[in-house]
């Protein structure tokens, strides 16, 4: 049986979310596990000056984030993830209403 990794009363300390970096990502591009710790470092395409090619610019990937987390955190990540494919798939039915929930389901460790 999965464990419950929800934790409904969380509350987010306000500070906390003005210091944070905003992580954007193309693909996870490679995973892990390594004794208990799952591992993912995510990427994103960007674009680069290159004078020695026609379009003056080089498509390259970079690494936007290495991910380290709980066997319990990578659960909750992959249950929230699906939960906001689920609303994407969902908001386009609602004319134009918001398709947002507050999580609620972190449980720290």
């Amino acid at each position: 049986m999965a464990s419950d990794t929800r934790m409904p009363n969380a509350r987010v300390a306000e500070l906390s979310s003005s210091v944070v970096p905003f992580v954007y990502f193309d693909a996870a591009i490679c995973c892990g596990a390594n004794y208990g710790v799952i591992q993912l470092e995510l990427a994103a395409k960007t674009i680069v000056p290159d004078s020695s090619r026609e379009a003056g610019a080089r498509n390259e990937v970079v690494v936007t984030a290495h991910v380290r987390c709980s066997l319990a955190a990578a659960a909750n990540l992959k249950e929230t993830i699906e939960r906001a494919i689920e609303l994407e798939r969902h908001s386009h039915d609602q004319d134009d209403k918001a398709a947002a929930i507050l999580v609620g389901t972190a449980k720290l460790n």
